[in-house]
């Protein structure tokens, strides 16, 4: 009896980690996208139809971060490809960095603007990129949870 009671409890825990993992995939994979379609999608806003994607406010800010979280992405659906969702703890960080770093410098280049700067900062208005990035983090760290834990 005993050795039946370990054999049922082996194979609960497989399919409780087979189900983490499927549930894991979809969230991975939803927050890559997410990640993909928030880099091209509008981050800040000015009058007269002004908008302005990730791509777009590199050239402006003169640095990188749209292509470090499309790097991030990509890396993201390489290991959820492999199941190794131990990475997405990675990618989300850096992610989130990059994120945030780009957030803190539009600030700071608005604010070194002098009067002007003071001007734009109330005619420039976040758009709903910065939601999708968001999202797209958030989902990565749920999904390695999900599996790990």
């Amino acid at each position: 009896m005993n050795d039946y009671q370990e054999y049922i409890n082996k194979k609960k825990e497989q399919e409780d980690k087979m189900t983490n993992s499927k549930t894991s995939f979809w969230l991975g994979l939803l927050g890559s996208i997410a990640l993909i379609v928030g880099v091209f999608a509008p981050l800040i806003g000015a009058p007269f139809g002004v908008l302005r994607n990730y791509m777009s406010i590199n050239h402006f800010l003169e640095i990188g971060d749209g292509i470090i979280i499309l790097t991030m992405a990509g890396i993201s659906l390489i290991a959820i490809s492999y199941r190794k969702y131990e990475v997405l703890y990675f990618t989300s960080l850096i992610s989130a960095g990059m994120l945030t770093f780009t957030y803190l410098t539009m600030g700071q280049i608005l604010q070194r603007r002098g009067g002007f700067g003071e001007l734009a900062a109330e005619l420039i208005q976040y758009q709903w990129g910065w939601a999708v990035l968001i999202i797209g983090i958030f989902l990565h760290l749920v999904a390695a949870m999900k599996y790990t834990y």
